[in-house]
């Protein structure tokens, strides 16, 4: 579920991108810890949140990612800048 979240986001948000369009995925693993980085390009749009008509529906990726790294005692970070979005997730192995 996380990883698919974060895939899913990145690949929606680099599609609203009018070009250079990128969506970038670096795995690794650290001292037991899981780490997750994804990388987009991204239009600037102030607060996180989705850009679906069904917005009752939708918008909860992110939310869930964090529930669920929470629950494997992890960390997520997030920066959106102009043209780009990051989500960086660790995750101890257990």
């Amino acid at each position: 579920m996380i990883f698919g979240n974060a895939l899913v986001n990145a690949v929606e948000g680099a599609a609203r991108v009018p070009s250079d369009r990128y969506a970038s995925v670096r795995l690794g693993y650290y001292n037991n810890y899981i780490h997750i980085e994804v990388e987009n390009a991204s239009v600037s749009q102030g607060r996180l949140r989705t850009s679906k008509k069904d917005k009752n529906s939708h918008g909860y990726g992110l939310v869930n990612i964090r529930e669920c790294v929470d629950k494997l005692s992890g960390d997520v970070r997030v920066e959106q800048k102009e043209d780009s979005f990051l989500i960086d997730i660790l995750i101890r192995d257990s």
